[in-house]
């Protein structure tokens, strides 16, 4: 009896004694017609891992199955490479703003460049090995909504002709890099150029408190 047969026979046994099926099972079938219900479990190029109902797990061969199943298995493996993609670039996008955060942390009292702010994200962007997507100086990566979406180590923020309740104005633009950040949306950064002070030190920005002008934080991702 090969596998997929015995597959089959295990198949029809469960059924005999009631056990339920769930969302997620499908039927799948061979070339002769046969026809189990069974969930995909994994797959390779050319073998196939399925759950019966009753628990029981059956390799079979890619090229048993039916054409139709065939191809939801190929549709199957370009999901998960696409997932597997995705996982990759968020664990790089996590390390690179972290070198970033780093890179900023290990210059504190000391000038990047020429002192400007925007050198140091510029430099420590540098530093991490990765690059601002597109020509805009002032863009770092994604624009995330701050107001929904979390703040994290790393992201840049941007503050241009703007005004806090408390007296802090940015009358042009300003770059920092964000070192922490809370829900109510207090953040500390890493700065330069502030005060007339050309080298990197620590300072505080509350979101809550801007009165005027524009604020944008981006993500490298």
């Amino acid at each position: 009896m090969n596998v997929f047969n015995a597959a089959f026979v295990a198949l029809f046994l469960t059924l005999c004694v009631g056990s339920p099926t769930e969302e997620d099972f499908r039927d799948f079938s061979n070339r002769e017609g046969r026809t189990i219900r069974a969930k995909l479990e994994s797959a390779t190029a050319d073998k196939v891992t399925v759950r019966l109902t009753s628990g029981k797990t059956y390799t079979l061969e890619l090229n048993q199955l039916s054409d139709s199943d065939q191809e939801y298995v190929r549709d199957y493996l370009g999901r998960e490479e696409a997932k597997e993609d995705a996982r990759a670039r968020a664990e790089h996008a996590d390390e690179a703003r972290a070198k970033v955060l780093e890179f900023a942390e290990s210059h504190l009292g000391k000038p990047v460049g020429n002192g400007e702010c925007w050198t140091l994200a510029n430099q420590a962007y540098v530093a991490a090995k990765i690059s601002r997507p597109g020509g805009d100086q002032r863009v770092w990566g994604r624009e995330i909504d701050y107001e929904k979406e979390e703040i994290l180590p790393g992201d840049i923020i941007e503050i241009k002709e703007a005004t806090f309740t408390g007296g802090l104005k940015v009358p042009n633009q300003h770059t920092a890099i964000i070192c922490k950040a809370t829900r109510r949306g207090d953040l500390e950064v890493l700065e330069q150029n502030t005060g007339g002070r050309k080298f990197v030190t620590r300072g505080a920005i509350s979101l809550r408190a801007l009165e005027s002008g524009t604020v944008r934080i981006y993500r490298y991702e």
